[in-house]
C-alpha cells in the first residue's frame, strides 16, 4: 500500500513529489543533497546527514520508483534545487525535474554517434548511463527540482 501516491495519475503523483520537497525548506535557495549511502564498510552503512534528517523521504522515493521504474534500484537520490548543472558520472541513473519553471531540458552528448540528444526533463523520467554519455541540462527560469536515483 502506497503511503503516499496512488500510482494511476503520473501527474498529480509528480505534484505530491514537488509539495513534498517544497515543504522541507532547507537553509539556502540553492543546493545538491545526496540523500542515501554515504559510505560502505565491510557489511555496515553509514548514511549521509540528510537521511537522519528526513528518514521519510527514504520512504517517498521508494514509493515514487516502484510506482514508475520499479526494476531499477538505488542506493542515493541526489536533489537538486535551483542548480545549473550537476554532470557528475554516477552510472545508470534515472532523472526527473519538479517544479514550476521553464526550460531546463536534459541534453545528452553521445561523442561515439557525434549526436546531441535533447530530452523533456519537467515531470518525465529519463534514464540513461552518466558514466558512458556527457550530459547537462539548458537554461531555466522558476523553480526546479531535479532529483537523480542512483547507485552509489
Amino acid at each position: 500500500m502506497n503511503k503516499y501516491f496512488n500510482g494511476f495519475d503520473f501527474d498529480g503523483d509528480c505534484l505530491i513529489l514537488t509539495t513534498i520537497l517544497e515543504e522541507l525548506k532547507f537553509d539556502t535557495e540553492n543546493y545538491n543533497i545526496d540523500f542515501g549511502i554515504k559510505e560502505t564498510i565491510g557489511d555496515d552503512y553509514t548514511f549521509t546527514e540528510a537521511v537522519y534528517t528526513y528518514p521519510e523521504l527514504f520512504i517517498v522515493f521508494t514509493q515514487f520508483r516502484k510506482l514508475y521504474f520499479e526494476d531499477f534500484k538505488f542506493t542515493n537520490v541526489m536533489i537538486n534545487h535551483n542548480v545549473e548543472e550537476d554532470r557528475i558520472k554516477r552510472g545508470e541513473v534515472v532523472n526527473i525535474s519538479l517544479g514550476d519553471f521553464r526550460g531546463g531540458n536534459l541534453i545528452i552528448l553521445d561523442h561515439e554517434e557525434k549526436k546531441r540528444v535533447v530530452l523533456r526533463s519537467w515531470q518525465h523520467i529519463n534514464r540513461f548511463n552518466s558514466s558512458k554519455y556527457e550530459y547537462y541540462y539548458s537554461n531555466f527560469e522558476g523553480e526546479r527540482y531535479n532529483l537523480i536515483w542512483y547507485n552509489n
